[in-house]
């Protein structure tokens, strides 16, 4: 008697040979690594580039710290002309020499000297010049320089002959004013900032130049 309840199953046929031996290509591992090369590389410059922020940032600060107590110590000794004008080439010579005489010079340059002590590089408006631009070297390697012969405009460099020798990088300006900012008659009580420039032109050429805000920030 058939017993129905017996099934006949069919033997499924073997599975078809694998190849397990596949992996990326010379060609994908190539690709692979140069996209991780690219990234690695981005990465660095940007902490490098954050790094170097930082440290011209911070010298930056110390610079306009020294030169506002050089001021504040000017004024306490009588040693500034109030300006007449904006152009007003005694007042800017006594600001000048009083505020020179706060540091400690290892290297002073005439204005036909300038390339002695200002590296040639990036200006500030055409500025310096070797027709205006008196310059010195303080004890910590710093450069500062007079933007022109008759106006309160104060230019430094903050690691002198060391690259990139650009304005808003490691260069920096400096105006004399009040609290209502740069002032073209009378007696300055504070040092300005320029403004914040964030396009290219004769006070940026290489934007952001954040003149203001590494300042607060």
């Amino acid at each position: 008697m058939k017993n129905v309840y017996t099934r006949s199953f069919e033997i499924a046929p073997p599975p078809q040979n694998l190849d397990y031996s596949k992996g990326f290509t010379l060609a994908e591992i190539l690709i692979t690594l140069g996209i991780i090369g690219v990234i690695a590389s981005l990465t660095i410059n940007i902490v490098v580039n954050s790094a170097k922020n930082l440290e011209y940032k911070t010298a930056y600060k110390k610079a306009y710290s020294d030169f506002s107590q050089a001021l504040v110590s000017s004024l306490n000794n009588d040693e500034i002309i109030p300006r007449n004008q904006s152009n007003d080439e005694n007042a800017t010579n006594s600001e000048w020499l009083a505020l020179k005489g706060k540091f400690t010079i290892v290297q002073e340059c005439t204005p036909k000297e300038l390339y002695n002590c200002w590296e040639k590089g990036d200006t500030f408006n055409g500025m310096p010049n070797t027709g205006y631009g008196k310059a010195f070297v303080d004890s910590t390697g710093r450069v500062w320089a007079l933007y022109f012969s008759s106006e309160n405009i104060y230019l430094v460099d903050i690691n002198g002959y060391k690259k990139p020798n650009k304005f808003g990088k490691d260069r920096f300006v400096f105006f004399l004013g009040d609290s209502k900012g740069r002032i073209n008659k009378g007696l300055a009580t504070r040092v300005i900032p320029a403004n914040d420039q964030l396009i290219q032109n004769s006070w940026c050429n290489y934007p952001p130049c954040y003149y203001t805000s590494w300042l607060l920030n």
